[in-house]
């Protein structure tokens, strides 16, 4: 909400101010978590004594081998990553990164192991100027905390140019860890489409198909299941998503789409 609230007041400026947006991932981020730089930053926030001592022994000491086929490897001692499963691994996580956004001066946006900078376009040649230069700082802080964002070819860094001009301007190019930023129309950002007009059409076509394609499920077995057996599937795989569609569709103002497909139908034949 945060992300859209600031894009779509670029928007509501008069004039339209259009809105650049990184969106960067790190890469196994609770196994990248490096022992000593932690309890370095523990001490910075003023852990000490025997609580440090505890996540200490917590962490450390610990060793990992590999066996396959019943032969084993040497063990070899694990210097970095929180005990995934635990409830201190998310906090220490977030310890950790706590300090990435400092010197930063795009708007910047982690949630767990998902990073997204956004700057609001006052003037193209200084936003591309300052945020290759947070995109350096990001590369810098994770090259000395040993992290890593975006190492898979397969998962790049992406950027998506907010705008909802019918010629919007050829912004200059932005990178990271030395390579150009993919420009994208949309980007799936925490189970959210978020395309560059901001107006979810994507996202919501996308939630509408998969309520339709789980709607054949309950036409399946319809003729084995009595009525409440199918109301009670209904409500655990269909209605979750139809009640997310539902709402963002009341906010867009298009409910009137909603009405014509098979979800719906089939919600109120089993009501």
């Amino acid at each position: 909400m945060s992300i859209t609230h600031e894009i779509l007041k670029g928007f509501d400026a008069n004039p339209s101010l259009d809105t650049r947006g990184v969106f960067l991932d790190i890469s196994k981020a609770f196994n990248r978590v490096w022992h000593d730089g932690l309890i370095f930053k523990l001490k910075s926030y003023g852990v000490t004594g025997p609580i440090l001592l505890l996540i200490q022994d917590f962490l450390f000491g610990r060793s990992q081998r590999v066996v396959l086929d019943g032969q084993a490897s040497e063990w070899t001692n694990i210097s970095a990553g929180v005990p995934q499963g635990s409830i201190l691994g998310p906090l220490f996580f977030l310890i950790y990164i706590n300090d990435l956004p400092q010197e930063i001066i795009s708007n910047i946006k982690i949630f767990a192991d998902d990073s997204s900078l956004f700057s609001l376009i006052l003037d193209q040649i200084r936003c591309s100027i300052e945020m290759n230069n947070d995109m350096q700082k990001v590369s810098e802080w994770a090259r000395q905390w040993k992290m890593s964002f975006n190492p898979d070819p397969s998962k790049q860094a992406v950027e998506v140019y907010f705008t909802r001009k019918s010629k919007p301007p050829d912004p200059p190019e932005l990178n990271f860890n030395n390579a150009p930023i993919t420009v994208q129309d949309n980007q799936k950002h925490l189970g959210i489409i978020l395309d560059k007009k901001l107006a979810f059409d994507q996202h919501l076509v996308g939630k509408i198909s998969k309520a339709n394609r789980s709607i054949g499920l309950i036409n399946r077995l319809r003729e084995f299941l009595p009525r409440s057996s199918l109301i009670t599937i209904y409500k655990a795989y269909i209605d979750r998503t139809l009640t997310t569609v539902t709402l963002s569709t009341i906010v867009l103002g298009m409910l009137a789409l909603l009405k014509n497909l098979s979800p719906f139908n089939t919600m109120l034949a089993l009501q």
